[in-house]
């Protein structure tokens, strides 16, 4: 059997990958081929949400360190003063041959093209204002946080083998490019820096 894909969706703060992941598991929730694993991060969870509704799960410092120690981590990275990690169930999905999508790091994209066999990074990509824009609208940090976020976002070369989905103005559009990925027989096709 082949194993599936990790889809490794990558792209500056406030890109937007979390809601493109959210709505991408709404749309295919009757797939059993596809799957959208909550990542673990050392920030609380928000109180103005439900907590089925979160992408991640939340754990204390002390406890993602344990549960690093104790190799339940396919990959992990460090950022804005948090720590953020793949669980290592993903490999079984893998191995079962169903494509795993992930909101993950740029900085850990090495990490994780090691950690499993296929790799499909997804650059989602969206021009400065709009981020500029989605991050305040976040409120998570000051001015001076979000110009070091968006200098941080300017920093990276997206790689030669992602796929690119432009998130910066309709997002039905973007909901759309990601859904079309996972459509697409599980092959290992060489996207090459495509928009899709």
């Amino acid at each position: 059997m082949t194993s599936g894909r990790l889809i490794y969706l990558i792209g500056p703060s406030g890109v937007g990958k979390d809601t493109l992941l959210r709505a991408a598991a709404q749309q295919l929730a009757h797939r059993d081929d596809v799957r959208f694993p909550r990542r673990i991060i050392t920030r609380p969870c928000s109180p103005h949400r439900n907590q089925e509704q979160e992408l991640y799960e939340a754990a204390d410092e002390s406890a993602f360190q344990s549960l690093e120690r104790r190799g339940e981590f396919l990959v992990t990275w460090r950022s804005h003063g948090l720590a953020y990690g793949l669980p290592v169930a993903i490999r079984e999905d893998l191995a079962a041959g169903r494509d795993v999508v992930v909101n993950g790091s740029r900085g850990a994209l090495p990490q994780a093209r090691a950690a499993v066999a296929r790799i499909l990074p997804v650059y989602v990509w969206a021009d400065v204002e709009t981020l500029a824009e989605r991050l305040r609208q976040r409120a998570r940090e000051d001015t001076a946080g979000i110009e070091r976020r968006l200098a941080r976002g300017n920093a990276y070369a997206i790689p030669d083998d992602a796929l690119v989905i432009d998130n910066s103005a309709n997002l039905d559009d973007a909901i759309a490019a990601l859904c079309r990925v996972l459509a697409e027989p599980s092959t290992d096709a060489d996207y090459h820096g495509r928009i899709a």
